[in-house]
């Protein structure tokens, strides 16, 4: 266990590998941005991530924007060991903190400007206690784990869902047991014993107390950002299955699927507990994405989770009772893991555009009194003005976008040069008739300069510099 559990941790270093080269992209220069101009519910966050740039007493960078998110990330390798120990068994929790480690969806959110990561270590701490609370049946140290997770919704609003999936998982499983005792074979009193029925009822009684308090402001919370994120139900739903697709490795998924069909065969009431956080989290996030888009990186907390439920496969017959194949299995999961770290760091840049390196190159070319129109504006402005921190409202670069889908038509009627710095595939959500516009400008009146490719299979992170004139 102890072999497992260090080995996590020490792979789990890299994290901090190549912190500071991965260009930003637009949510991470937002971060600045807001953490100095932004009236967030969030602020926590922000502050934090302000502080320890302040701290490091440097002007903002790749590095000092990420340190903090990176620690968070890595800190979740031993936190999951820590959560899960008592429940599936030290050797076990050892094993999902190594999944953890080699994920490079953790390694990628780790290394980004944004507080996935630190929610889901609160996330981590409190179902800790969550489940310690119904090893021991503690109503206070459940109720303790609750709040603890209920925390990061300072940091971003997901952990409400978090909050939600810690109580009605263990709920549902306890459904299961009540329908396993009716059932002709029965149910141990060991079994039963895992789910004592006080816990369960206090934690759902808990959060729908916390709900009649905190729902107005989550829903006040929640329709900012659908005003900014708002797609067809259809879209966005199909965007989470895409998207946790792309992060989650067919043989972890695979090996999910077949933990969840052994959980429910075995009638074991503690892979439920877990099955059921998962299933409470993915619902939440579907219901979610009916009213606006839901993503892969909103679940990040439940994936210590899903790997759990992964490794119940080596509870097998055969396996279970050979060392070799349990080893095997292991290996197998690893290994796209360590493949996916391996393109990670070298071809696929950090799995980011290159803005940097085109908005330098724009930089290196252009004259003082030419325009530059860009996606991602802000990041422009970031690398390209010095200090400057209202970055929701650039200057030096003009914002082109799909909520701006025509500002290239004043820029284009100037007799100024016009640089232009796109990412090809964002035109997929231009409306039909602006996006055929845009491409024909591009193609009749503008000259390719250099494209900044990213190879990386099923998204294309390519970014383009035109001149006009």
């Amino acid at each position: 266990m102890r072999l497992w559990l260090g080995l996590a941790c020490l792979l789990g270093l890299v994290r901090f590998c190549n912190l500071g080269q991965w260009s930003l992209w637009l949510d991470e220069a937002l971060t600045w941005a807001d953490a100095h101009h932004g009236d967030n519910y969030n602020w926590p966050g922000y502050a934090l991530v302000r502080w320890t740039v302040e701290f490091l007493g440097e002007t903002p960078s790749e590095f000092s924007l990420r340190l903090l998110p990176a620690l968070a990330g890595w800190l979740a390798i031993p936190a999951s060991w820590w959560a899960l120990q008592p429940w599936v068994g030290g050797r076990r929790a050892a094993l999902v903190a190594l999944l953890v480690a080699l994920s490079p969806w953790e390694v990628y959110w780790s290394q980004n400007a944004r507080f996935y990561t630190m929610v889901q270590l609160t996330s981590l701490l409190g179902a800790g206690f969550v489940l310690r609370g119904l090893l021991r049946n503690s109503i206070p140290t459940a109720c303790l784990g609750l709040g603890v997770a209920a925390l990061g919704a300072l940091l971003q609003l997901q952990a409400v869902i978090v909050s939600i999936a810690l109580a009605f998982g263990p709920a549902l499983a306890w459904l299961l047991v009540k329908k396993w005792r009716s059932s002709e074979e029965g149910m141990d009193a060991e079994g039963a014993a895992q789910l004592p029925t006080r816990v369960v009822r206090a934690l759902v009684a808990l959060v729908f107390l916390a709900g009649l308090i905190v729902l107005p402001w989550a829903l006040d919370v929640f329709q900012n950002y659908r005003q900014v994120k708002q797609d067809p139900p259809l879209a966005s739903l199909l965007h989470l299955v895409r998207s946790t697709a792309y992060y989650l490795t067919p043989a972890l998924s695979v090996a999910a699927l077949i933990g969840a069909l052994v959980i429910g065969r075995a009638r074991d009431v503690r892979g439920c507990v877990l099955l059921g956080i998962v299933v409470c989290g993915a619902g939440c996030l579907a219901l979610a994405g009916g009213f606006a888009r839901s993503s892969a990186q909103y679940g990040l907390s439940f994936m210590p989770f899903i790997c759990a439920v992964a490794l119940w496969v080596t509870s097998l017959a055969p396996l279970d009772s050979r060392r070799s194949l349990r080893l095997a299995v292991v290996a197998v999961l690893c290994a796209p893991l360590l493949a996916g770290l391996a393109l990670y760091f070298t071809t696929q840049y950090g799995q980011r555009p290159r803005w940097e390196e085109a908005y330098g190159y724009v930089d290196s070319l252009r004259a003082e009194q030419d325009l530059i129109l860009g996606m991602q504006a802000p990041v422009g402005e970031f690398y390209l003005v010095p200090g400057a921190t209202d970055l929701r409202r650039p200057e030096l670069v003009l914002w082109c976008d799909r909520s701006r889908p025509r500002a290239w038509r004043a820029a284009a009627k100037n007799k100024k040069t016009v640089w232009v710095v796109v990412r090809p595939d964002f035109l997929s959500e231009w409306e039909p008739e602006a996006r055929e516009a845009f491409e024909g400008f591009l193609r009749e009146s503008c000259r390719l300069q250099r494209r900044f490719p990213v190879r990386q299979e099923g998204r294309d992170l390519d970014v383009e510099v035109y001149r006009h004139r």
